[in-house]
């Protein structure tokens, strides 16, 4: 072999590694959570990334309408404008 894999053998043998407990799915979510990630960075990128404003994605459903979905489309369509109508007008005098 070359001398490129005896350099890096030799190095491997330098490094100690730390052995780390598995954790669990809790303390898993705890970590992220709490942006323990984040404590790896330099310190100007943290207070960078605590600067940031958190904007959530706004989720809007599609339903494109084709032949084979249409029957199914309108009577949910229907439906919908039944449960609206009921909601905003119920035609009680008091």
């Amino acid at each position: 072999m070359g001398s490129i894999h005896y350099k890096m053998m030799s190095y491997w043998d330098e490094i100690d590694l730390i052995r780390v407990p598995q954790w669990t799915e809790k303390e898993g979510s705890r970590m992220a959570f709490a942006r323990y990630r984040n404590t790896y960075l330099p310190s100007h990128l943290a207070a960078k990334i605590k600067e940031e404003e958190y904007n959530p994605l706004k989720v809007i459903n599609v339903e494109i309408r084709t032949a084979f979905n249409s029957e199914e489309f309108d009577k949910r369509k229907e439906i919908q404008r039944l449960i609206d109508e009921e909601e905003g007008n119920n035609h009680l005098p008091f």
